[in-house]
């Protein structure tokens, strides 16, 4: 895999796994909130459900499959061989 097609398939899978998150905090109750003190961290709701809990699974499920296809060869490829 050339230097560029590497790149390529590193921006296609991390944008497709950006995709995928977005998509599930579109339809989620999880929160990004910040505290007094300047600093930020997600948040469950107390009331946060079994079927809510499958749904974060699956996603993380899914990202990890798109991020398990960016092996080290090709993160060297992409960023260590050139893009030409």
């Amino acid at each position: 895999m050339t230097g560029k097609a590497a790149l390529l398939k590193v921006i296609r899978l991390t944008s497709m796994a950006g995709r995928v998150w977005d998509e599930y905090l579109a339809g989620s109750r999880l929160r990004w909130v910040s505290a007094p003190d300047g600093t930020a961290e997600w948040a469950l709701p107390d009331d946060w459900t079994a079927e809510e809990d499958k749904a974060l699974r699956a996603t993380a499920l899914r990202i990890a499959g798109l991020m398990k296809q960016i092996d080290r060869k090709t993160i060297e490829a992409a960023f260590g061989g050139g893009h030409g």
